[in-house]
């Protein structure tokens, strides 16, 4: 791989996590609407940028995936995962809690290498057991320290988590993918849409125009991302794109603590030292492993 392309590929994918890290404060502007509002609005953008995306760039895969029964019906679990996790995320910044949103994507990543230990019966090596250990404590440690359960953590992590494992073993185009998901999600979100106008509990006739035009292009902040980070996965290392990785959730607790004036206390500064350190871990004995494996 040649260097311009390898500097093109960390240009994408830091765009891409930069995106995802300032995207509490996009949608700290729509505080105005219900989380369910904004997430059905959401869903249906997103559904119309895919459209234009997989037609522009003339890959229509989901064609094919919406005629196979099995995928189909993998697909459709992945669409709960994914409005689990969309609807967590948009109720944390919205009852700002963006501190538990940043966590729950820190822990993430090692969340991801435990569930192929179940599921896949992957065997972990002693840094790799170290670190998932160091994490967990910190997630407990916050549990049991906290007044509050940390809930939408746990429901963040657990959901993207799913989703992730899921994604990888169905081996699909990834936008394709999620244009299926997103269409599933559209038919409730549309219905929820129409019930809302006849009853009259929509809140979009009373926007502002700015609130309109966020709610417009909430598809495009969605979706733009996930093109970002996977044009620039193709064409960097793994663990160059596991560093940055954590820009996202790094960003977001600066969003939480700074701008919006979440507390950050003595328990979440523990909390967070066990999870970085066990993640920084992790990393080292990935970089190791590449190292060993590029050797041979």
């Amino acid at each position: 791989m040649n260097d311009k392309n390898l500097i093109k590929g960390y240009i994408l994918a830091f765009c891409g996590y930069l995106l995802w890290g300032i995207l509490p404060i996009y949608w700290h502007n729509l505080n105005s609407i219900s989380s369910i509002e904004v997430l059905m609005y959401r869903i249906i953008s997103s559904v119309l940028t895919l459209v234009i995306y997989v037609y522009a760039s003339k890959n229509v895969q989901f064609i094919l995936y919406l005629k196979d029964k099995a995928i189909r019906s993998k697909l459709l679990f992945t669409a709960f995962l994914l409005a689990v996790n969309w609807a967590f995320f948009l109720y944390a910044v919205s009852s700002n809690h963006v501190l538990q949103a940043s966590l729950g994507y820190y822990i993430n990543p090692l969340l991801s290498v435990l569930l192929g230990v179940i599921f896949l019966k992957e065997k972990l090596g002693r840094a790799k057991i170290i670190a998932i250990s160091l994490a967990a404590i910190g997630v407990v440690y916050m549990t049991l320290s906290l007044d509050e359960f940390p809930y939408i953590t746990i429901m963040l992590a657990i959901s993207f988590g799913l989703y992730g494992f899921m994604k990888k073993q169905l081996h699909l185009d990834s936008y394709n993918s999620l244009l299926v998901e997103t269409a599933f999600l559209s038919i409730v979100a549309t219905i929820y849409a129409i019930y809302t106008f006849i009853t009259g509990t929509t809140t979009i006739i009373s926007l502002s125009s700015l609130e309109i035009i966020l709610i417009l292009f909430s598809g495009v902040v969605t979706c733009l991302p996930l093109i970002l980070f996977n044009e620039g996965a193709k064409r960097i290392p793994l663990s160059s794109l596991g560093f940055l990785q954590y820009l996202a959730p790094t960003l977001m607790l600066l969003i939480g603590v700074l701008l919006y004036g979440e507390a950050f206390t003595s328990t979440h500064i523990i909390s967070f030292a066990f999870i970085w350190t066990g993640y920084f871990i992790y990393i080292f004995s990935v970089i190791l492993s590449i190292r060993k494996a590029s050797k041979l």
